[in-house]
């Protein structure tokens, strides 16, 4: 059975016992739901595979564990992962996946620092004449057109 445990910003998951596939599934997965919960920091605990494993071989998921990273499923939510003795860190990466929320928040602050309302005001104030004026010769022709049609057949 796995060991699981949660802080506020980082996650550890004891792999010991899992067969291979078992074992990256759950890599998977835990990388997943940590990215969409805002978690940074995994710690994968797969020993260090000096001992013989439940199906009678050696330890393999120290050193197969960094292949699971390139994965096309998640390899795109880790920055890095770094290994310890027995143990791997995986530190996600929020800044690559993202970049538009940046954005957003640098023009927000462009809009409170640098941005010019008096300027502003005034596009924006002729926008509006603008286009009620529009409005308005758009009514004023479907009403002339209206009581033309509306003369037309009282006439004939």
């Amino acid at each position: 059975m796995s060991h699981y445990y949660s802080s506020l910003k980082e996650v550890e998951v004891d792999l010991h016992n899992f067969q291979r596939e078992t074992a990256k599934r759950l890599v998977i997965n835990t990388i997943k739901e940590s990215y969409y919960k805002n978690i940074t920091i995994i710690k994968f605990i797969t020993g260090s595979g000096n001992h013989i494993n439940s199906i009678e071989e050696k330890g393999v998921l120290y050193e197969v564990f960094p292949s699971w990273m390139s994965d096309n499923e998640i390899k795109h939510l880790i920055e890095h992962c770094k290994k310890y003795d027995g143990y791997y860190l995986v530190y996600l990466d929020f800044e690559r996946i993202y970049p538009i929320i940046n954005y957003v928040l640098d023009f927000i602050e462009f809009l409170i620092d640098d941005f010019d309302y008096k300027d502003c005001l005034i596009t924006l104030s002729l926008f509006i004449i603008t286009f009620i004026f529009a409005i308005t010769i758009i009514f004023l022709f479907v009403f002339v057109l209206c009581n033309l049609l509306f003369i037309r057949n009282i006439i004939y």
